[in-house]
């Protein structure tokens, strides 16, 4: 299943999504980001080459193990999913079929919500959602969370892969399962290592 929700809806109920907001007065950007336990980069042990397939299969992979069902997905800024330019590309055969894919389900130029997408549909959401990402450099600022507010995801158009654990018991799960996996550290500065 695939749900739209209002982006209001989501503000209040997803408290834990990191938010961005430009403000014009003091031109400068404000910012919110949840407490959390631990921040993490991964990506792909071969990451060398674009492996977008196994990308995501081992994301679902790791997602799944953790015992999630729902994810909702949003952007930290107030701004449509697909912007008007990238709605009318066609210069790229798998961003095309992404825009078709994300059309179909109705999340367009004019929605800024957020999306709910059950497990069942993890593979062709992610798998459209990531191209997007690549290809379409106004398309970021994405996360997504589970829907007991304990892990934020957020995934970089490298193919690396941002977690911030906001419990303990995340986090101690995380570090379990993330072993089962073809995830190494991106070893970026700053962040904690699996």
């Amino acid at each position: 299943m695939i749900k739209k929700l209002k982006r209001n809806y989501c503000l209040i109920k997803y408290r834990n999504l990191p938010l961005q907001y430009f403000d014009k007065e003091t031109d400068s950007d404000i910012f919110y980001t949840p407490k959390h336990k631990s921040f993490y980069w991964i990506k792909l042990t071969d990451c060398k080459k674009d492996n977008s397939k196994k990308l995501i299969d081992e994301l679902i992979k790791l997602i799944s193990s953790l015992k999630i069902e729902n994810l909702i997905f949003l952007d930290e800024i107030e701004k449509p999913w697909i912007s008007k330019h990238t709605s009318k590309r066609t210069d790229f055969k798998k961003l095309t079929k992404a825009l078709e894919y994300f059309k179909l389900n109705k999340i367009w130029t004019k929605f800024n919500g957020g999306v709910l997408v059950s497990k069942l549909d993890w593979k062709p959401f992610l798998k459209h959602f990531y191209e997007i990402t690549k290809c379409d450099s106004s398309f970021f600022f994405y996360n997504f969370i589970d829907k007991d507010q304990k892990i934020i995801f957020y995934i970089h158009y490298s193919g690396e892969i941002n977690i911030t654990t906001l419990n303990e018991e995340i986090d101690i799960e995380f570090l379990k399962q993330i072993k089962d996996t073809n995830f190494i550290n991106s070893n970026r500065e700053n962040t904690n290592q699996i």
